[in-house]
């Protein structure tokens, strides 16, 4: 195989797996639940992923923070917590670069959603690690609406 040739495979297959990174990200875009009907659930969203753990009352809203993908994962960080429900978790010490929620894409409409707990950066251990969205912990989701 000539040099041309080769570089030419080689830019296409880089090409071809950044491309598929980014619409398995983009199928994830959307309402995910156990249940549709019920309004715990997630919402992912381009960099985003919100927790709706008690609707109107307590959301935790996710980062993401792997740019490169791993096939078919994304991990997210604690970006704001909001709601009257939230008034119980002391957060300062959970704001850091570290994963609280791991998304893995299924396909066919479904992911499982792993929640790994808050990171208290003072004393460097997990905390809150029981599920949020289900009895489940990871849980299979499906997609909601269109």
């Amino acid at each position: 195989m000539n040099l041309k040739i080769g570089y030419f495979l080689m830019i296409s297959i880089l090409s071809c797996e950044k491309s598929n990174n980014k619409s398995s990200h983009a199928n994830l875009l959307g309402t995910w639940n156990v249940n549709c009907e019920s309004p715990i659930g997630i919402t992912i969203k381009d960099n985003e992923l919100i927790m709706a753990v008690e609707p109107n009352q307590y959301y935790i809203y996710l980062i993401k923070i792997n740019d490169k993908t791993e096939k078919n994962v994304t991990k997210y960080k604690l970006k704001l917590l909001e709601g009257q429900g939230s008034k119980d978790v002391y957060s300062e010490v959970y704001f850091n670069d570290k994963e609280i929620a791991i998304v893995k894409n299924l396909g066919n409409n479904k992911i499982e959603f792993n929640w790994l707990g808050f990171y208290n950066k003072v004393n460097k251990q997990r905390q809150y690690t029981e599920p949020l969205i289900s009895n489940d912990n990871p849980v299979i989701m499906s997609k909601c609406g269109k």
